[in-house]
């Protein structure tokens, strides 16, 4: 089973995502990933989002944890806020270059991915 975190970041209206290929499917995610054998969900949420992001940011709260069908196995999502970086397209230590699954970060409108599962399903915890 796959364990992953991530975290919402919220500014002037805009939440910040990533664009990733997975499995052959374009998606825009939040920033985050899997949770490592001695880390706890926190810190791999705010690692995954520096590795993503070059943002260094700090957990303010859970938002909410489920079961993901995607991914087969638990996801939490906490809402941040950063605290330092420089926002760059990261690259994941564990792929080699073409086998990079990060395409693209950026902030999105809100009301440009209302349709977004992600988006929906976070959506009442960050009003």
């Amino acid at each position: 089973m796959t364990t992953r975190s991530c975290v919402v970041l919220c500014k002037d209206g805009q939440l910040l995502m990533v664009r990733q290929m997975y499995k052959g499917e374009e998606l825009w995610t939040f920033p985050g990933g899997r949770i490592e054998a001695d880390e706890t969900p926190v810190q791999a949420a705010v690692r995954e989002v520096y590795e993503e992001t070059g943002l260094e940011v700090e957990i303010v709260e859970p938002i909410l944890e489920y079961y993901n069908d995607r991914i087969k196995g638990m996801y939490y999502c906490y809402r941040g806020i950063t605290t330092g970086g420089n926002l760059k397209l990261g690259m994941d230590p564990e792929l080699s270059e073409p086998e990079q699954e990060l395409q693209e970060v950026r902030w999105r409108p809100l009301d440009t991915v209302m349709d977004n599962t992600e988006v929906k399903r976070i959506l009442p915890y960050i009003r």
